[in-house]
Parts: structure tokens; C-alpha cells; sequence
């Protein structure tokens, strides 16, 4: 069949996919296969004449393009792997869509004894708190008081969604603040009693 081979080297060029000769080839053939079994069927050989009931080119053309897609499925590993939604394109940028935002915690304003921070990219805002050693904390969710005591050396503090987070730490150097996998860098430098404030926006 010879209008095959450039149908494949034009859709593989489409979608990006990158096939080795032999695959090419491997689909040429069996789409010779399947038409020649339907036209067998139908009586649309070189042997008589074509018989009502024969294959319309819109069938040909359909099945031509199920054994594309399918057989580029299988033999592409990107595809198989990651699935069309994160494939890449054959110049390796990203199909559109597949890029999505990422998290980003902006300091808004920096006091002596406070720090106001908006957090941006997320649907959800997830705060942890570890402790190196003993300090109080006071945290208000949505102005919501969540807790307030001392927390102790290997303590934990996981805090779920919320729109406004205020945290207060008695003792800044033995608290790690972490808000959705972001440390807050210097930290710990901060003087104590401190006051954060982390808004999603």
C-alpha cells in the first residue's frame, strides 16, 4: 500500500511521536491485512467486478486511522508511561495544558517582630511546624484558635487549609516553619517572641 508509509511519517510527525522504521512498516502491513480481508469480503478484489455492499473510503480511511493511533500508543513509551496529557511534543515542549503553576510564598511586609507572607499557586495551603527544642506556640486558623501550649523537641504541627494562618513562636530557633514544601529560610534568626502571618490568596 503506498499511500501508508506517508500517512504514518505525517501523523508520527503530529503527535510527536518518534517510530523506527520497522514499526512503520509493521503498520503498513497490517493495515494491507485488513483491507484485503474486507474487500475479500465484500467482493472488491482485482478478480470481478466491485459488488454492492463494498468498502466506502471513509471506512478505509477510519481503520487506517484506529491502527495509527493504537499502534502509536503501544510502541511510544512517553505515551504509555505518562499518557497524552503530559506528552511531549518532537521539539520537547510540552503539549498545551500540560504545564501547571507552582507554589510561591512572597514576604508582604517584614517588622522587628513580624512577617505578613501570601502564599499563591495552590489550591490547598498546608503548613507544618517541627520543633528542634521547647517552644510555645500560638496558632489562630481563620481566627479560629487551633492551639496554644508548649511543643517539645521531635514534636510535629500539620495544619490544614485555610485562608489566614497566624502563628506566634515563643522561641524562633527551635521551631522549622514549612508552608506546602517551602522552608522559610533565616528563620530561626528571627527575634522571639515572633508573629507570622500567611494569607493564600
Amino acid at each position: 500500500m503506498i499511500f501508508l508509509t506517508p500517512i504514518v511519517n505525517e501523523r508520527g510527525e503530529i503527535i510527536g511521536a518518534d517510530l523506527p522504521e520497522e514499526n512503520r512498516r509493521s503498520y503498513g502491513s497490517q493495515v494491507d491485512d485488513i483491507l484485503a480481508t474486507n474487500n475479500l469480503r465484500s467482493g472488491n478484489d482485482d478478480s470481478g467486478p466491485v459488488q454492492s455492499g463494498s468498502m466506502s473510503s471513509d471506512a478505509k480511511l477510519f481503520i487506517i486511522l484506529m491502527v495509527l493511533v493504537i499502534g502509536v500508543y503501544i510502541f511510544n513509551p512517553q505515551l504509555s508511561e505518562k499518557g497524552i496529557s503530559n506528552f511531549t511534543m518532537g521539539n520537547g515542549n510540552p503539549l498545551s495544558g500540560a504545564a501547571y503553576e507552582q507554589p510561591e510564598l512572597t514576604i508582604m511586609s517584614s517588622e522587628k517582630n513580624r512577617a505578613t507572607y501570601n502564599l499563591s499557586g495552590v489550591d490547598e495551603k498546608n503548613i507544618t511546624i517541627s520543633f528542634s527544642g521547647n517552644c510555645w506556640v500560638r496558632i489562630l486558623q481563620d481566627d479560629q484558635l487551633i492551639t496554644e501550649k508548649t511543643y517539645k523537641k521531635g514534636d510535629n504541627i500539620k495544619l490544614g487549609d485555610a485562608r489566614e494562618t497566624y502563628i506566634r513562636f515563643g522561641y524562633t530557633p527551635a521551631a522549622t516553619l514549612t508552608v506546602n514544601d517551602i522552608t522559610l529560610q533565616g528563620f530561626a534568626g528571627n527575634v522571639s517572641p515572633f508573629n507570622v502571618t500567611i494569607t493564600k490568596k
